[in-house]
C-alpha cells in the first residue's frame, strides 16, 4: 500500500494483531494530529493487539543530540510520557 498511513489506519478497525511505528511519532508536528494518529492507530488494532514504537528517549543522556540531528523532531518522548 502506498498513501496516507493515518487515513489507512482510519479505513482498517480492528485489523492487525501488531503495529509497529518506527521512528514516525516524533515528526508529527501538531499535537491533535499525535493523538489522532494515537487513537487510529488504537482502533486499528484488534482486542489485545500490540502497539510497538521507537521514539527518541528524551531521558537519555544525549537526548538533546537525537532531539536536534534531525531538524525535522518536532518532539521526543519519556516512559511517564509514552504512557500518558
Amino acid at each position: 500500500f502506498c498513501g496516507d498511513g493515518l487515513q489507512f489506519l482510519k479505513q482498517h478497525p480492528d485489523t492487525y494483531s501488531v503495529i509497529f511505528c518506527l521512528d514516525v511519532l516524533e515528526h508529527i508536528q501538531d499535537e491533535d494530529v499525535l493523538l489522532n494518529w494515537i487513537d487510529s492507530i488504537y482502533n486499528a488494532l484488534v482486542p489485545g493487539g500490540r502497539f510497538c514504537c521507537r521514539v527518541p528517549n528524551a531521558a537519555n543522556l544525549f537526548a538533546s543530540y537525537s532531539r536536534y540531528a534531525d531538524l525535522t523532531h518536532a518532539r521526543m518522548f519519556t516512559t511517564r510520557s509514552l504512557s500518558q
